[in-house]
């Protein structure tokens, strides 16, 4: 058998194989919700977010991403880190919401996060769309919502 012929079909037998399981890549976005309100109170977050995903889901996480909220009561800054949870995207659609495995207060007032959603769209490098945070904040339980975006680092 000719050389060049074994080498030919070695390489379309190779080609034939490949893996089922899309490929996961991992990116990192620049997050800011800078006009959270309940109406009492401001709030403004932001993070560097890390995703990874695959095929329509994602997860990830985010170190000292910081939350600074003004109330009637006083100022809060607090940094927190966590996971992304629930993460999707769905043509251009998208929604995750933040979890927290560590907050450090360093404000006049206490602030703790239990809930952050958010739902919105993405084009080429951006994501936007509307969060919801549920927080603690200066001991009185509020619901904050306002825009969010993202882009691509």
């Amino acid at each position: 058998m000719r050389p060049w012929l074994v080498i030919g079909m070695l390489v379309v037998v190779g080609a034939g194989c490949s893996s089922t399981t899309a490929p996961s890549a991992t990116t990192t976005w620049n997050y800011q919700a800078s006009e959270l309100s309940s109406g009492q109170v401001t709030c403004t977050f932001g993070a560097a977010m890390s995703l990874s995903d695959t095929t329509g889901m994602f997860t990830g996480g985010y170190e000292n991403a910081y939350l600074s909220c003004s109330t009637p009561g006083g100022a809060s800054s607090t940094l927190v880190s966590g996971t992304l949870n629930s993460g999707s995207f769905s043509g251009t659609s998208v929604s995750f919401e933040f979890g927290f495995t560590d907050e450090a207060n360093s404000g006049e007032i206490s602030a703790t996060m239990q809930q952050f959603t958010n739902s919105g769209s993405i084009t080429h490098n951006t994501m936007q769309g509307t969060a919801t945070l549920h927080a603690t904040i200066g001991g009185q339980p509020y619901v904050l919502t306002g825009p969010w975006q993202a882009t691509l680092q």
